[in-house]
């Protein structure tokens, strides 16, 4: 039986399908050994004893492609030799092969096997069937397994009594080599969340496996009994050149994470004091509220070395809003992993343009001259990656086989943007990777307030499934409702606590004081107040809340012609368009702005981003005067620190997150250039009674929102308060506008829009819940694994989607030449569209490209367009648009486009 092959490339050297077969068993026995932690057996072995639930494991793993052992084998008709057992006819192999994947013939025939050979009762392995069935990221349903049977003649595809006394044979060769006695197994119980890490462990063991460069094919004349101990040490030496290990945090006090000479802020003592009474010892929810620039990082940072030190878990995972606050955190995380590892640590950043991160592209390893992984979607490319060493000695990098699709929550250690664990909460493909990814980890999430409903009933779902998992969670905010903090911590708790929940709240916990650490397990919730600091009040002017841009921008070079840095968020875009053209013409010199917003090419915002950082960061080299012009890009999340902040009016938590951004880091009084008190100047909108704001801001936001924080902050001019006082005010603040009570005092011009926009809210939040209900994993007490990644036909296309919003669409930015011919407009050579790019021109391609969603006319104008066809065998290219310049100019539709590297993209509409 060593003819039948599992690998086979184009030579004629296959790679025997019980050698692959072992050799996937045996890369998973070594990632259960170093890379995950010693509890991960445990929550897939119920009902058996160590060590026989690793060789369980190894085995269903190893099992994954015996539906191979089938007719499938006429994939390679020149491999099948004269003794085979009889084929089925071309015609109908022609016919029926591509819908009959090998994955579904093993989750037919392995169940079965399972029974008679192992005792294992039918629900048990139809769980380990449909996982190792799955491998290729789909769980199969019975109807699939119907039509198998079926449709092709009574499962002639997997080709009789014949074939299936081989696969027979090739299992039980398996169960031989990898030491496993029948009865030892036979009261093996997993259920559906254990049988997801398996099949996670299962994919990700056989992509590591069928890398010809880590086990090179052997052909049929392989000695069995030596080939067995060459695969173990292949699989060691696979797992060791991926630098897969558990992270080892040094064992530091949370002041030893500290600055120098820095003292723990209030929050901090209060985690551990917290800590002291346990609150690591086993897995729970931390949920820490505290007013911007408080030290919530480091509390996080605590938490995921004392919890992986405590528990011996494998690394952790911090997810932020943004690209450009995953960035940053990677930085800190670097110093961090540097100054704090007990051995070296590997670090990865996880997010659409991690490429385009110069930090990341230096911390990436020189390949294993064995490892030859595909770089997909992040687009990376490094030539020369190198290690970067901690004070402590300790060497932190990044290893190139991690950064290809489905791979980044693997790492041991790592950041991104908030997507990538809510795509765990998804019906996609290889959803069970993500699972796996993130089982054996901290997960840390910030500014876990900035979601909407859809995004919020996703993250619940993905809560209750690490709760399940026995995954620590840590979440920081700086203006949570307090509703919401217990619906997190209630959705945690739902998993870890299989929906025992705790009979009753801590007191106060529904109007709990600021800030505040609560801290719940599978059994218990607590709160605890760290001694309020003293408030810093931030002073409100009104005086220009209904100035136009030309008025503004006046106002603007005024007020800092003797210097100052200075930030102006706008909601939109085309609004931050609109006023650095206003502030152009009011004669502020070029050299004294920035405009920062979405709508730049990757490379182009990468750079703005790390200008804004180097120059505004905390120990940013601050000019004597500058005008930042930002979007949302800058109101969240990142330390940067200006003397004045302008905003357009927005959601409540969302300005006092701008203000968070005021005056922030300690400098000498001269150094702010007269601004010697904080303050938030308020615009943007259009009238006062009734209460109205312009267009693009109640798209973005909603109009409930918007008049439920101006009334709150009328609600402070009333009381004859000229200043929000932070962090004393931000609780009540946040729940006049998140609370069940509209707001008090509503003027009698507004009472019908408020009602209208609540009804409009309302219809908005009902659509959003049961459109991310539809697209949700089942919740982990679900009985039926094939839900997992089964969408009803409706929901396929946007299935994938982690936020909601206006229609986006892909485009590359590209500078006409010469007829046919194009560059990218961040630089790059000259190419035509008529061919498909190579790696580098890859590289230069997404580096010019952008997300437009506005004008919404304009993007549907784009969505109408075909996708370049010469992109389409590349991945992360092919739903990609080219929109060629022609002297910086374009029309699309009825818009004319432009670009330029200050203004970023302009689409008009055409008179």
């Amino acid at each position: 039986m060593r003819w039948v092959w599992g690998k086979a490339g184009k030579g004629d050297i296959p790679h025997p399908l019980i050698c692959h077969m072992i050799d996937t068993a045996h890369v998973a026995l070594r990632l259960l050994e170093v890379g995950l932690p010693g509890s991960f057996g445990g929550r897939l072995g119920k009902g058996v004893e160590e060590p026989a639930v690793r060789l369980a494991i190894a085995f269903v793993a190893g099992a994954h492609d015996i539906g191979k052992c089938s007719c499938w084998q006429m994939k390679r008709d020149d491999l099948l030799p004269v003794e085979a057992p009889s084929r089925i006819p071309q015609v109908l192999w022609e016919s029926l092969g591509g819908k009959v994947p090998h994955g579904l013939m093993t989750d037919v025939h392995l169940r079965d096997w399972l029974v008679r050979q192992f005792g294992l009762a039918p629900a048990t392995a139809d769980l380990l069937a449909v996982a190792a069935g799955g491998h290729h990221g789909e769980f199969f349903n019975q109807g699939r397994r119907d039509l198998l049977k079926n449709a092709s003649g009574d499962g002639m595809v997997l080709g009789g009594a014949d074939w299936a006394q081989l696969r027979d044979q090739l299992l039980g060769e398996l169960a031989e080599r990898l030491g496993i006695d029948d009865m030892s197994l036979s009261g093996w119980e997993p259920d559906v969340p254990g049988a997801v890490l398996l099949a996670g462990l299962t994919a990700v063991s056989d992509w590591i496996a069928s890398d010809e460069q880590l086990f090179p094919y052997v052909g049929v004349e392989v000695d069995l009994d030596d080939y067995v101990k060459v695969s173990r040490k292949q699989a060691e030496e696979a797992i060791d050149a991926l630098g897969w290990a558990r992270w080892r945090p040094a064992q530091r006090a949370l002041p030893d994470l500290l600055p120098k000479d820095a003292q723990p802020r209030a929050a901090q003592r209060t985690v551990m004091e917290m800590a002291g009474e346990g609150m690591f010892d086993e897995p729970g929810i931390v949920i820490v509220e505290d007013a911007m620039g408080g030290g919530k990082t480091e509390i996080a940072q605590y938490a995921v070395a004392e919890w992986t030190r405590r528990l011996g878990l494998s690394g952790f995972f911090f997810a932020l809003p943004t690209q450009a606050t995953s960035n940053q955190m990677l930085d800190r995380l670097q110093t961090f992993l540097g100054l704090h590892s007990a051995s070296d640590a590997l670090l990865h950043l996880v997010h659409g343009a991690a490429g385009l991160n110069d930090e990341f592209l230096k911390l990436l390893a020189q390949d294993d001259p064995r490892v030859r992984a595909q770089i997909t979607p992040s687009g990376i490319h490094a030539q020369d990656g190198r290690k970067a060493t901690g004070d402590a000695g300790v060497d932190v990098s990044a290893s190139r086989w991690f950064t290809a699709r489905w791979r980044g929550l693997l790492a041991p250690c790592g950041v991104g943007t908030v997507d990538q664990i809510l795509r765990a909460g998804l019906r996609i493909r290889h959803n069970a990777v993500l699972h796996f990814g993130l089982a054996g980890k901290v997960v840390v999430i910030d500014e876990v307030h900035a979601y909407d409903l859809y995004m919020s009933t996703i993250l619940d779902r993905v809560l209750e499934w690490l709760g399940r998992q026995g995954v620590p969670v840590v979440l920081l905010s700086a203006t949570l409702p307090s509703r919401r903090r217990l619906e997190l911590i209630r959705a945690w708790q739902r998993g870890a606590g299989r929906g025992n929940l705790p009979a009753a709240e801590p007191t106060g916990a529904d109007k709990a004081p600021y800030p505040l650490v609560s801290w719940g397990t599978a059994i218990a919730l607590s709160c605890r107040q760290p001694d309020p600091p003293q408030d810093s009040p931030v002073s409100l002017d009104f005086g220009h809340v209904h100035d136009s841009d030309e008025e503004l921008a006046r106002w603007l070079a005024t007020v800092t012609a003797d210097g100052g840095c200075v930030a102006v968020i706008r909601n939109t875009v085309g609004r931050s368009q609109s006023l650095y053209r206003a502030l152009r013409k009011a004669r502020v010199p070029k050299r004294d702005l920035i405009l920062f917003h979405a709508r730049f090419p990757h490379a182009r915002r990468h750079e703005l981003e790390r200008q804004v950082l180097r120059l505004f960061g905390k120990k940013g080299r601050r000019p004597k005067r500058k005008i930042v012009i930002a979007t949302q890009v800058v109101e969240q999340s990142l330390d940067i620190d200006f003397d004045l902040m302008v905003t357009d009016h927005a959601p409540i938590d969302l300005l006092l997150q701008r203000a968070g951004r005021l005056h922030r880091h300690e400098r000498a009084l001269e150094a702010r250039r007269g601004f010697v008190a904080p303050t938030l100047v308020v615009t943007g909108v259009t009238g006062v009674d009734p209460v109205d704001f312009p267009e693009e801001s109640k798209i973005v936001y909603g109009a409930r929102l918007l008049i439920a924080s101006w009334y709150a902050l009328k609600n402070l001019r009333d009381k004859g308060q000229a200043e929000i006082n932070l962090p004393g005010d931000i609780r009540t603040l946040t729940e006049e506008v998140y609370g069940e009570d509209k707001p008090s005092n509503l003027g009698p011009a507004d009472i019908d829009a408020y009602a209208a926009a609540v009804e409009e809210e309302t219809s908005k939040r009902e659509a959003e819940e049961l459109l991310a209900g539809n697209r949700c994993v089942p919740g982990p007490d679900g009985d039926k694994l094939h839900l997992m990644t089964e969408l009803a036909e409706n929901e396929e296309k946007d299935s994938q989607v982690t936020r909601l919003g206006l229609p986006s669409v892909n485009i590359v930015l590209l500078e006409e030449v010469s007829e046919g011919v194009v560059r990218p407009v961040t630089g790059g050579d000259d190419f035509s569209l008529k061919k498909s790019p190579n790696r580098r021109m890859e590289q230069a391609l997404i580096q010019s490209s952008l997300s437009v969603s506005t004008p919404i006319a304009f993007a549907r104008e784009l969505l109408g367009r075909e996708p370049c066809s010469a992109w389409r065998w590349t991945p992360w290219l092919r739903d990609h648009r080219d929109l060629v310049l022609r002297g910086g100019k374009a029309q699309i539709g009825s818009y004319e486009v432009t670009y330029d590297e200050t203004l970023g993209l302009q689409a008009s509409k055409l008179r």
